[in-house]
C-alpha cells in the first residue's frame, strides 16, 4: 500500500516519503490522502512504454549523481509503474532511475505496479509530491500545470499549487506555463538554457497562434535576449495592426526576408537590421528625419567635441549646440566651424 503526503507538511517544504504516511487519513490541498495497492515484480525494460509520458514531471536533469549512486549502492527505490490495458507498462514515478538503469545496460527493473484502474489524479499527485522536494524547473512546472488541469479547476491550481511550485498565485502565470506545455518539445532545451522564456511563449500563444512553431524558431535564429524578444513581438503585432496585414504577411516582406537569408551576416547583425526594419515600418517619418540628420552631420564633419542635438523625435522645438572645450581657442574653433556650415547652407537640410 502506497500513500501520499498530508497537510501536516509545511507548504514549500520537503515532501514526506510516501511510504512513511502510514494509515492515517490525511489531506493534501483538499484532496484525500493518496492510497493505492501495488504488487512488486522485476519488469523487463522492453515492456515499458517510453512514449507514454502522461505522468512525467522530470525533464532536463543531469544523471551523473544518480549513475554514481547506482554504481555504488544499486537501486534502493522501486520504479512505480502502471499496467496498461493493452499490455505492458507506463512509468508513474522514476523516469530518471529508469533512464540511468538503461545507461548501465540493465534489461529489467525492480518495480512496484499499480493497476490500470487506479485513478489518474491519484497517480499524478503521487508523482507530483514525490518530486516536490527537489523543486521544478520551467519545463517541469509546465508539465505539472498541464497534468493538474486534467482533474483540478484553474482557481484551485492557482491558489494551492502554483505557490507550492514557487510561482505567484496568478491566472496569467497559469496561462504562461500552459503555453510552455503546449509548445513543441523541440524548444524545451532552449527554455532551460534561457534562450526562450515562458513569457515569450505565452505572448506567441495569445497573439500569434498560427505561428506557434515559426516564431520561437525565428527568435532562436536571431538570438534575441528576453527584452529583445518582447520588443520584437510587440513590433510585429503593432506593424500588422497598422498595415492591416496578418503577421505572416509582415514577416514575408522583402526587406525582412533579405535579412533572414543574408549568408554573410551573423545573428547579431541580423537582429539589429530586423529592428531597424520594424522601426521604419512603424515610424517612417521619424526614420526619414533620422537618416537626413545623420547625412547632414556626416557632411558637416564636426569634431567629437562639437555636437548639434535635434529636438525629441524631430517634433518642433529647437536644435541645441553642445560644445566641450578646455580653453577659449577650442571654443572659438568649434563656433567658427558651425558658423561656416550655416553660412554655406549646409545646415539648411536639417529636418
Amino acid at each position: 500500500m502506497l500513500s501520499g503526503p498530508g497537510d501536516d507538511r509545511p507548504r514549500g517544504g520537503q515532501a514526506s516519503d510516501p511510504e512513511d504516511s502510514g494509515g492515517k487519513e490525511r489531506r493534501a490541498f483538499g484532496l484525500k490522502t493518496i492510497r493505492f495497492s501495488t504488487t512488486e515484480a522485476e519488469v523487463p525494460i522492453a515492456e515499458i512504454d517510453g512514449n507514454d509520458e502522461r505522468y512525467r514531471l522530470s525533464y532536463g536533469r543531469p544523471l551523473d549523481g544518480l549513475l554514481h549512486s547506482l554504481d555504488a549502492i544499486g537501486l534502493k527505490r522501486r520504479i512505480l509503474l502502471q499496467a496498461k490495458e493493452s499490455g505492458g507498462f507506463r512509468v508513474v514515478s522514476g523516469w530518471r532511475r529508469l533512464t540511468a538503469l538503461k545507461k548501465r545496460g540493465a534489461s529489467t527493473v525492480p518495480a512496484a505496479i499499480v493497476s490500470e484502474e487506479t485513478p489518474f489524479s491519484d497517480l499524478f499527485l503521487f508523482n507530483f509530491f514525490d518530486n516536490a522536494d527537489r523543486g521544478f524547473n520551467a519545463v517541469e512546472q509546465a508539465l505539472a500545470v498541464q497534468g493538474l488541469r486534467r482533474f483540478l479547476k484553474d482557481d484551485t491550481i492557482v491558489r494551492e499549487y502554483l505557490p507550492y511550485m514557487g510561482l505567484p498565485p496568478q491566472g496569467e502565470v497559469l496561462y504562461r506555463f500552459l503555453s510552455v506545455a503546449e509548445m513543441s518539445p523541440a524548444f524545451r532545451p532552449a527554455l532551460l538554457e534561457g534562450r526562450l522564456f515562458p513569457e515569450t511563449m505565452a505572448t506567441i500563444r495569445k497573439e500569434f497562434p498560427s505561428l506557434g512553431h515559426f516564431l520561437p524558431a525565428l527568435l532562436l535564429f536571431l538570438r534575441f535576449s528576453f527584452q529583445k524578444q518582447k520588443a520584437f513581438l510587440a513590433d510585429l503585432k503593432e506593424t500588422a495592426v497598422r498595415r492591416q496585414q496578418g503577421p505572416e504577411t509582415v514577416l514575408e516582406a522583402p526587406s525582412l526576408q533579405q535579412i533572414f537569408q543574408a549568408a554573410d551576416w551573423n545573428a547579431l547583425r541580423k537582429g539589429e537590421e530586423v529592428r531597424k526594419v520594424f522601426k521604419t515600418l512603424l515610424f517612417p517619418v521619424l526614420t526619414e528625419c533620422e537618416e537626413r540628420f545623420r547625412s547632414v552631420m556626416a557632411e558637416g564633419k564636426l569634431d567629437g567635441r562639437t555636437q548639434i542635438i535635434p529636438p525629441p523625435f524631430f517634433e518642433g522645438g529647437a536644435y541645441q549646440l553642445h560644445i566641450r572645450f578646455s580653453n577659449p581657442r577650442e571654443l572659438a574653433d568649434s563656433l567658427k566651424k558651425v558658423e561656416g556650415l550655416a553660412a554655406a547652407g549646409k545646415l539648411d537640410a536639417l529636418p
